[in-house]
C-alpha cells in the first residue's frame, strides 16, 4: 500500500485517555510545512517525518550558501487518516489514526494548508461542507509551506523515506 510521506513541526501534545487507566497514551499535534508528496484525503496511509529548527553554528554560512534550516527525524506515526477535525479559511485539519504500537501517539492531527488537489483532496460532501462555512470560518493562522532543500536527515539516509510516494 503507497504511504504519502509528510514533513510536519510538532505543535504540542495532549493526553489522550486522562483517566489514567492503562497505556498512556497522548495526541500529537503537527503542521503540515512542506508539499506532502500526494494530496492527503481521508482514507489516505500517511507517514510522518518531524522537523526541528537546526541549531545555530558559530560561523555564519556564506550569502547564497545552501545551508538546511531544518533537522528532520522520522516520527514513529504513520497510519490512516480517519477524518476531518475541522476547518479555518487557509487551514484544514486532518485526523491520522496511528499504527505504530510502539509509540505513544494514539492520533496526530495534521493541520495543512488547505489548497484542494495540491495539498488535500476532500470528497464531494467535505468540499461542499466547506464551501458552505467558507464566510464563517476564523482567520486566525496560516501555514507557510517550505521548501524541501532545507532539510538536513538526523538519522542515515537510507533509513528515510524518500520525498517520492514509495510503496509496501
Amino acid at each position: 500500500m503507497a504511504h504519502i510521506t509528510i514533513y510536519a513541526k510538532v505543535r504540542g501534545t495532549t493526553p489522550s485517555n486522562p483517566s489514567g487507566e492503562g497505556r498512556r497514551l497522548e495526541n500529537t499535534y503537527l503542521d503540515v510545512v512542506m508539499l506532502p508528496t500526494a494530496p492527503i484525503a481521508i482514507g489516505s496511509h500517511v507517514r510522518v517525518c518531524t522537523l526541528e529548527a537546526r541549531p545555530r553554528t558559530i560561523a555564519r554560512p556564506r550569502p547564497g550558501s545552501n545551508v538546511p534550516k531544518y533537522m528532520a527525524t522520522v516520527a514513529n506515526i504513520h497510519g490512516k487518516i480517519v477524518g476531518v477535525k475541522g476547518f479555518e479559511e487557509f487551514v484544514t485539519e486532518l485526523v491520522l489514526e496511528n499504527e505504530d504500537g510502539w509509540s505513544r501517539t494514539q492520533f496526530a492531527y495534521l493541520a495543512i494548508p488547505h489548497v484542494e488537489g495540491v495539498t488535500v483532496s476532500l470528497t464531494p460532501a467535505w468540499q461542499t461542507i466547506r464551501a458552505t462555512l467558507v464566510p464563517f470560518m476564523p482567520k486566525t493562522r496560516r501555514i507557510l509551506i517550505e521548501p524541501i532543500t532545507d532539510i538536513e536527515w538526523t538519522a542515515q539516509e537510507e533509513h528515510l523515506p524518500t520525498y517520492d510516494e514509495s510503496t509496501e
